[in-house]
């Protein structure tokens, strides 16, 4: 995993005789602490090219300088130019959430959320996804998607029987309630929250 806020070493490193004098700068920028200066170098540069290298530079500096939705981008974009660095990729996305998460941004957590289930699905964690369920506006075809493997990631059983919970909702709203019979269920038989329990059965 790369390391909180300074920029990985194997970056720096690769900035040598090849970089060009705009990633130099940005560099230096990034290095001085301004951050939201050197993003703006480094997103010129992504702009005609998409070196790998130049997307994960750009989504450290936009992380540190509290660019959640610049970060998200370019930690998805760096996955999908690069698919052997989607681990790395997926490291920011999960700092992105964090962050996120800490600053009460709804619209960050979802995207992060939801680019992690895309790139790095099992990296989801059940914590991330109940709070994105319990944002207004998560739409249930992305719970479809996002909610299993979180349910499988949860820590505890609350959190999972919450979510399994929140995933039979989901499927009723987009499947009908047959496709939510088995999760209902399954939260009746095994929830020790008796509201979680009534609601199930209702």
């Amino acid at each position: 995993m790369i390391a909180r806020w300074a920029l990985p070493l194997g970056l720096l490193l690769g900035a040598g005789c090849g970089a060009s004098d705009g990633e130099r700068r940005g560099d230096e920028a990034y290095a001085l602490g301004r951050y939201a200066q050197a993003l703006e170098m480094y997103r010129e540069l992504s702009g005609s090219s998409s070196e790998p290298r130049i997307l994960a530079k750009a989504g450290a500096a936009a992380l540190r300088a509290g660019r959640l939705a610049d970060a998200t981008d370019a930690y998805l974009h760096l996955a999908g130019e690069d698919p052997s660095r989607s681990r790395e990729a997926a490291a920011g996305l999960d700092r992105v959430a964090q962050t996120a998460e800490q600053e009460g941004d709804a619209d960050a957590l979802q995207a992060a959320v939801l680019g992690l289930t895309t790139i790095a699905p099992d990296a989801v964690s059940g914590r991330y996804a109940l709070v994105l369920a319990q944002q207004p506006g998560t739409e249930d075809d992305e719970l479809v998607e996002l909610l299993p493997g979180a349910i499988a990631a949860a820590g505890d059983q609350g959190t999972a029987d919450s979510l399994l919970f929140r995933y039979g909702r989901a499927l009723e709203a987009t499947a009908g309630c047959g496709q939510a019979l088995l999760q209902y269920r399954a939260v009746v038989r095994r929830a020790e929250n008796a509201g979680l329990q009534s609601a199930a059965r209702s």
